[in-house]
C-alpha cells in the first residue's frame, strides 16, 4: 500500500494532519488496537523513532509533537502518557520538565520516590526522614542505629588520625619556627 493509499484508508485518523507532516512520515505510522499510533520506521535501541526531517535525524515523537501540537516549551522533554516509546499520536504526548518524566517512568527512581516506608517498616516522613546533602532521602532510625553500631570502628581510626595530625602540625610549626630564626640570624 503507497503512503497515499494509506493516508486515504486511515481517514478521519488522519484528517488535516498530512498538510503538516509528508506522507512519507505517515507511511511509517501504524494504528494499534490500543488506540496508539505506533511507529514502524526506524528506531534507536531505547524504542523510540527516529525521522529524517530537513537534513537530520528527529525522534519521530518530537516532530510529530512540534508540528501538530506547537514547540515543545525550553526545559521540557516529551513524556508518552500511554507508555508506548514507538507511539506518536499527539493526544499520547505531553511536554513536561525531565523530573515528572522520571518519576512517571518505572525506572529506579521512580520506584525509591514512591516509597512511603523502607526496608524495615519506618515511615520516610515526618521527624523520622533525613534528607541526606545530596538530596536524596533516608530513614532516620535506619541511620542512626547504623551511625551507631560503626562509631565504636570508627573511634580508633579518629583518635589516631587526629595524633598523628597534631604530630604533623606540630612538625611544621617547628620548620617554620626554625626557618625565621636562621632568616634573623642572617640578617642580623
Amino acid at each position: 500500500m503507497t503512503a497515499q493509499e494509506k493516508s486515504g484508508a486511515f481517514g478521519a485518523a488522519f484528517a488535516g494532519l498530512t498538510e503538516k507532516l509528508p506522507l512519507r512520515f505517515w507511511a511509517k505510522v501504524r494504528l494499534g488496537d490500543d488506540g496508539c499510533w505506533e511507529w514502524t520506521g526506524a528506531r534507536s535501541a531505547g524504542g523510540y523513532g527516529y525521522f529524517w526531517w530537513q537534513g537530520s535525524h528527529l525522534r519521530s515523537h518530537r516532530l510529530a509533537y512540534s508540528l501538530l501540537i506547537g514547540p515543545i516549551p525550553s526545559g521540557l522533554t516529551i513524556d508518552h502518557l500511554c507508555r508506548v516509546r514507538a507511539c506518536v499520536r499527539p493526544s499520547h504526548l505531553e511536554a513536561v520538565t525531565m523530573r515528572e518524566n522520571i518519576l512517571r517512568g518505572f525506572g529506579a527512581t521512580a520506584i525509591n520516590a514512591s516509597k512511603t516506608h523502607c526496608n524495615k517498616g519506618h515511615p520516610l516522613s515526618g521527624a523520622n526522614l533525613y534528607l541526606r546533602p545530596d538530596g536524596g532521602r533516608r530513614c532516620l532510625a535506619c541511620k542512626l542505629a547504623f551511625d551507631r553500631a560503626a562509631y565504636p570502628g570508627r573511634r580508633e581510626y579518629y583518635i589516631a588520625y587526629n595524633k598523628s595530625h597534631r604530630e604533623r602540625k606540630r612538625e611544621i610549626k617547628r620548620h617554620y619556627r626554625n626557618r625565621r630564626r636562621m632568616t634573623a640570624q642572617g640578617a642580623g
